[in-house]
């Protein structure tokens, strides 16, 4: 790979992490309201009955 294309990948923004901000950000809530004990089943459903796609 050239040097010029790796800098340019570095200077890239990540467009999938800014879209599912909102997303991290609900999910670090939910296990962190429950003790950090809910896995991932619980905190799907979690957010199933919050309303998230």
């Amino acid at each position: 790979m050239s040097r010029s294309t790796y800098y340019y990948e570095l200077s890239k923004t990540d467009k999938v992490s800014e879209r599912n901000a909102d997303l991290s950000s609900e999910i670090i809530v939910i296990f962190n309201e429950n003790k950090k004990r809910y896995g991932v089943r619980r905190v799907h459903k979690e957010l199933l009955n919050r309303g998230f796609r």
